[in-house]
């Protein structure tokens, strides 16, 4: 494999393996919970909002007043953008005015337990296209 390849982000697979995330997470949660399930949400962004020009959607999965969860909240969103204006990078990469994908998945569950914390993590991919591609992605987890 080259250099060339190796470095190709392919999009498809990343957003299937975070819908495929969050319907497993939920699908867990909800079995964890045993009352309750998730009321799923699709939403759209109309195209080309705000400074970045902004278009996407993405799937909204809330599950509330369960036995185990109190609320629980977990978020797929896929966006594109026309422009990286006011990204915090883009100063030292080079990537100002670049095109851009995003992808992720967001929870925050609060458990009816006062003794368990509420949990949060997210899972992210951006990937801004210019001369050269640019990959930064991160995961983080808090227990609150």
């Amino acid at each position: 494999m080259s250099d060339t390849q190796s470095n190709q982000v392919n999009i498809e697979t990343v957003k299937n393996y975070l819908l495929d995330l969050q319907a497993d997470i939920c699908r867990q949660l909800a079995a964890e919970d045993g009352s309750k399930d998730f009321i799923v949400d699709q939403w759209e962004r109309e195209p080309g909002q705000g400074e970045m020009g902004l278009t996407g959607g993405g799937i909204s999965r809330v599950l509330e007043g369960g036995d185990v969860i109190e609320k629980g909240r977990c978020e797929f969103f896929a966006c594109t953008g026309q422009n990286l204006a006011g990204f915090r990078y883009r100063a030292s990469s080079g990537i100002s005015g670049a095109l851009f994908s995003g992808f992720g998945v967001s929870l925050v569950i609060h458990p009816r337990n006062p003794y368990v914390p509420t949990s949060h993590a997210n899972v992210r991919l951006f990937v801004a296209e210019k001369k050269v591609k640019h990959r930064f992605g991160g995961l983080a987890v808090a227990l609150i």
